[in-house]
């Protein structure tokens, strides 16, 4: 019997931390979440929207997070980041430059050498978002930009200014915040308090946008074949 093929294209997910967000818990999970694998997973967290009455308790937070991330040999278990599986770092290099020309700030690491592996985040200013690659494409390296919000809606509007639809994770908000999230961004799953890196069986794979030709279906049903019995 044949299976749907399901792909999980490319993405461009955010991570929403807003008010009432374990403030360490989410730097842990940015902090994993965009740079395991070198950044270089799909689903990973790229685009890190921050309610900004958090950022002076989170920037701090960050910085310790990323520093606590193991680099090294990606056969040793204990390595969080090892080096990009692709030689090429054009692309993902000239988006981070564009970055700080336009204004932005380097939070997190520091311009490195040739070939070298290191964890980069930028702080990125609001009106020129839409200008820059490192917001609007996927870029398969530990670069990550930082944008700051007003409230859950301006935190949609920009978690939804994407062609990709894999997954959001929100940290902080109330109910009433995850049900309007949930119903609004176009997304294939909602991770609420929880690491983008998170998988079980009954997540979907797959997206929706650019991010999955076919949609999305529970991974159960992808490594399953599905039997119903009726007695009359």
């Amino acid at each position: 019997m044949l299976r749907p093929y399901i792909p999980e294209a490319s993405g461009n997910d955010a991570l929403m931390v807003l008010p009432g967000a374990d403030i360490r818990a989410a730097a842990a999970a940015i902090a994993l979440g965009a740079f395991a694998n070198a950044g270089q997973l799909c689903f990973s967290a790229k685009r890190i929207l921050v309610h900004r009455t958090l950022w002076r308790e989170l920037e701090p937070a960050l910085v310790d997070s990323v520093a606590a991330l193991v680099i090294g040999d990606p056969a040793d278990p204990a390595t969080d980041l090892a080096g990009r599986i692709d030689g090429d770092q054009s692309v993902a290099e000239a988006a981070f430059a564009a970055a700080l020309a336009a204004g932005g700030r380097l939070v997190v690491g520091r311009v490195p050498a040739p070939g070298e592996t290191v964890p980069r985040l930028v702080l990125l200013p609001r009106e020129a978002l839409t200008q820059l690659d490192l917001w609007r494409r996927e870029i398969f390296a530990p670069i990550r930009g930082i944008a700051l919000v007003d409230d859950a809606a301006d935190a949609i509007a920009l978690a939804n200014d994407t062609p990709f639809g894999i997954g959001v994770s929100v940290f902080g908000g109330q109910p009433e915040d995850h049900r309007r999230i949930g119903d609004a961004v176009r997304v294939a799953r909602l991770l609420i308090n929880e690491s983008p890196l998170y998988q079980d069986p009954h997540l979907v794979v797959g997206g929706v946008g650019d991010s999955g030709y076919g949609g999305a279906r529970p991974k159960l049903e992808q490594l399953v074949y599905a039997r119903r019995v009726h007695t009359g």
